[in-house]
């Protein structure tokens, strides 16, 4: 089945296989004014996403709440155990609306991602 990137709805992430999801996720460069995440796309794209989203999550809240936004970027990947989602928060803990929550998160998870990763794979 050959997927059209051009056109992909990321909110129908779950129909697509991971490449066409990745392809048209790198594809779409910055976040539409509205758009967010979610760990679905994770769960179809895997640790890839989040590195893709390390470049793309100061795009969420654009023209909006960023502070929800950001709240938001961290409430769904936080769900996850794993090097790149520390580095994530790490980014947003220092740049982001919702420094404390991406704080909070690294105290509460961190160091556990760091010593269950000891490098990558892990989500």
């Amino acid at each position: 089945m050959t997927v059209d990137t051009d056109n992909v709805d990321l909110n129908d992430v779950a129909f697509l296989p991971k490449e066409t999801f990745l392809k048209a996720l790198r594809a779409a460069g910055k976040p539409e004014p509205g758009e967010l995440p979610t760990a679905q796309w994770v769960v179809t794209g895997g640790e890839e996403v989040l590195e893709l989203e390390l470049a793309r999550w100061a795009g969420y809240g654009v023209q909006r709440d960023k502070a929800a936004a950001h709240a938001y970027v961290i409430e769904q990947y936080g769900k996850f155990r794993s090097e790149a989602v520390v580095l994530l928060m790490a980014d947003m803990a220092a740049k982001s609306q919702a420094k404390r929550n991406a704080s909070a998160w690294l105290v509460e998870h961190g160091e556990q991602c760091r010593v269950r990763g000891q490098g990558r794979g892990t989500v």
